[in-house]
């Protein structure tokens, strides 16, 4: 957990020309069994994409044959870039997989970190992945060999180390990837309620977390027997393949570090992760939307950003009437209850879930919005002052133009920030969210703040609790910095890009000084004293019974010097951040239209207007960053330049036999892994806005020319899509898309 927030937390290098925009994706890929092998043919465009971006950002002419993708998409960006006036650079930086997308997932991010090819992947789903190559003939036993499985998987991971050429993602900027996976036993958490204090959970889904940012993390070859482990425990659907152990890793070395490194809950929990069994992660987690949405939130950047979340659906559920009234029979109740329902569902929720965090966003908008004039027109006599006196005077502005309102601000962020603290305490003792000890701080801190009166509800804020937020109040200053990037963002388009740029990467390094202010090395002699005092040590006594009162009695003058030690630390370590990033930000546009300037000042001097009216809303309602996401799908029926299909079995065979069907037979393979491909390139000229026909045909005709000669039982697609490019252009384009 603290590597990876060490690893994500600093912005990106400061590219040296200002003319590029990223399109970053966070993609989704999720089960589906054999029609992994339909996904893999669009993970592997995404690959292909990424590359010729890479290319095109980079300046000069295209370096690509015709007879590759890449040719297709650098031309597509390029008729982009003449119309923008500036360069598109797509970016997957975000990966959530699960089930079969699970592997296809974990192979697209070692393709993405070592701009490596992913033949290896391609070659095990058509040449081994044959029901008749994976059946195992064990008695007694699933049918199918999860543990060759395993080895074919390690092997293409490894042919990949030796055939990178660098990266495909942009200097500095980290690359998140989550594999769900189910756990057959669980593990116990125990969880408050009010009588008994506490009650015992079994938690049974698991994510195992890999990053990689400039080759550092866990993308390297090193870990290529956790990544195989990871696709094959995602992957390991139930009564078909054998649940997976950690034995399973045959190399000695990868299998003592896994659990240290991606099962940490287990030790916390006492249970042992060595001793248990994973299958599918389908089984609870089949739509990892949320991993995804949570990686967005803090994502930082140094030059101009558009975001999408891209989803890989196969096989979309067709519109439904009502019930027929068919009673259904055994079979069907079982599969339904134990595959197919728990599989569906998540897809909905997930996508409910997110409209309404879209909703939540554009309220907060619009209570930003309903304060701007009035906020700038406050704050515009303050932009000659030096900062201390500016922000003093606007702070006590705030305060008495809306007393009570803004005592109950202040009442939330106290709260807020011990919520914080405690937050801080568990990364620092890794501490993961899904744990028991993670609870039990954020109640214990509760517990103490209240009873030192820190959450003593009063008509002023009293002076410990002054200071208090004075001290301690992090993320007052993030989201200050947060929501001046977000007005630097307007800009665009209007004030040099590379000006804007410089303004963005700084606010971004400020802002990581506060998220990684615990990380530096000064900051070591801390942990000693947090580990004292809320280690397993300390809290293991008191966790059975939920004893919160006893341990915050127990522990009250340890906590004392702890706040006391942190709070010297953080008054020495950050003084002066916030003069200093308005400092900076008056340095940084000092050549920009006054007007822009005085409006960027305004809102970093003016921010206790906004922050006063919308926190409420924001932390009440989990919205974070303010930013909505936009959702896209790839599947079979978004795509229509060969086949406009009503169901996705109209296209594909996987689709049969409960997903099972391509296993079956090489020409079925063949026939999905190629449309796969032709539905992907469709689909992301689609997204980067090529929407005519040319350059469809220069995608179709490069995947023809490359995968033709292989594909010999796939030959009427291939000459299907010989026929398509042949033929006359149409290029009435659809409808404009907007990156």
């Amino acid at each position: 957990m603290a590597t990876t927030t060490a690893l994500t937390a600093r912005p990106p290098a400061l590219p040296d020309d200002g003319d590029i925009r990223e399109l970053r994706l966070a993609l989704v890929c999720y089960g589906g069994v054999s029609l992994a092998i339909y996904m893999h043919g669009i993970t592997k465009e995404l690959e292909k994409l990424a590359r010729a971006s890479t290319a095109f950002a980079g300046g000069g002419e295209n370096p690509y044959r015709p007879d590759r993708t890449e040719y297709a998409y650098f031309n597509a960006l390029r008729r982009r870039a003449t119309a923008d006036g500036y360069r598109t650079r797509v970016v997957v930086d975000i990966i959530a997989g699960t089930s079969a997308g699970g592997i296809n997932g974990v192979c697209l991010a070692k393709a993405l970190a070592l701009d490596a090819p992913q033949d290896g992947l391609r070659d095990l789903w058509l040449t081994k992945g044959a029901i008749l190559k994976l059946l195992s003939r064990r008695p007694k036993l699933p049918p199918l060999a999860g543990n060759r499985m395993l080895a074919w998987l390690g092997t293409a991971f490894g042919d990949m180390d030796g055939k990178g050429r660098g990266t495909l993602m942009p200097p500095g900027l980290a690359l998140n990837l989550f594999v769900t996976t189910t756990d057959i036993n669980g593990y116990s958490r125990r969880l408050p309620i009010a009588d008994p204090p506490a009650v015992s959970t079994v938690v049974n889904r698991h994510v195992f977390e890999f990053v990689d940012r400039d080759g550092q993390g866990n993308l390297d070859a090193g870990h290529n027997p956790a990544l195989a482990f990871a696709a094959r425990a995602t992957s390991c659907f139930p009564g078909a393949f054998p649940a997976t152990r950690l034995a399973d890793i045959a190399d000695r070395q990868a299998r003592g570090g896994f659990a240290g490194e991606f099962c940490r809950v287990y030790e916390l929990a006492g249970s042992s992760a060595d001793l248990t069994y994973f299958v599918d992660g389908g089984v609870l987690d089949n739509f990892p939307f949320r991993h995804a949405v949570r990686a967005v939130a803090g994502k930082p950047a140094a030059t101009q950003v558009d975001r999408r979340l891209l989803f890989i659906e196969p096989d979309p559920a067709p519109a439904r009437g009502g019930p027929d009234g068919a009673k259904p029979g055994w079979a069907a109740t079982i599969w339904a209850g134990l595959s197919k329902l728990p599989r569906r569902q998540p897809i909905s929720d997930a996508l409910d879930e997110l409209e309404t965090y879209n909703r939540r966003v554009r309220r907060v908008k619009q209570m930003f919005a309903a304060v701007e004039d009035e906020a700038a027109e406050a704050v515009a006599p303050r932009l000659g002052q030096e900062y201390g006196d500016a922000n003093g005077a606007v702070n006590e502005a705030v305060a008495t133009a809306s007393p009570f309102a803004f005592q109950a601000y202040l009442q939330l962020k106290l709260l807020s920030v011990v919520e914080g603290m405690a937050a801080a305490v568990s990364g620092l003792l890794h501490y993961p969210a899904t744990s028991t000890q993670e609870t039990f701080v954020r109640q214990a801190l509760l517990a103490w703040a209240d009873a030192e009166g820190l959450l003593e509800p009063s008509r002023e804020l009293t002076p410990a609790q002054v200071s208090f937020l004075r001290t301690f109040d992090l993320g007052y200053g993030r989201r200050r910095l947060t929501f001046v990037i977000g007005r630097v963002n307007h800009y665009y388009g209007s004030v040099d890009r590379h000006a804007l740029n410089a303004v963005k990467h700084r606010l971004y390094e400020l802002k990581s000084e506060l998220d990684l202010v615990l990380a530096r090395g000064e900051a070591a002699p801390l942990l000693d004293q947090v580990e004292d005092v809320f280690g397993t040590g300390s809290l293991d006594p008191y966790l059975d019974a939920w004893q919160v009162g006893a341990f915050v009695d127990a522990e009250r003058p340890a906590i004392a010097a702890l706040r006391a030690a942190l709070g010297n630390y953080l008054d020495g370590a950050l003084v002066g951040h916030g003069a200093r990033g308005y400092a900076e930000l008056e340095r940084l546009t000092a050549e920009f239209p006054a007007d822009v300037r005085d409006d960027l000042r305004s809102r970093y001097l003016g921010f206790p207007y906004w922050d006063a009216t919308t926190y409420p809303a924001r932390a009440l309602s989990d919205v974070g960053e303010l930013d909505e996401v936009s959702v896209v799908r790839v599947s079979p029926l978004d795509t229509h330049r060969l086949q406009a299909a009503h169901t996705a079995a109209e296209k594909l065979h996987g689709v049969a036999i409960g997903h099972f069907g391509a296993f079956f037979r090489r020409r079925w393979r063949e026939n999905d892994y190629l449309w796969g491909r032709l539905d992907g390139a469709e689909r992301l000229l689609w997204l980067i806005g090529d929407t005519g026909d040319a350059g469809a045909k220069e995608a179709f005709a490069a995947i023809a020319a490359e995968e033709g000669p292989a594909l010999a039982k796939a030959q009427a697609l291939v000459e299907r899509v010989r026929q398509y490019v042949d033929g006359p252009v149409e290029d009435a384009p659809s409808a404009a898309v907007t990156i």
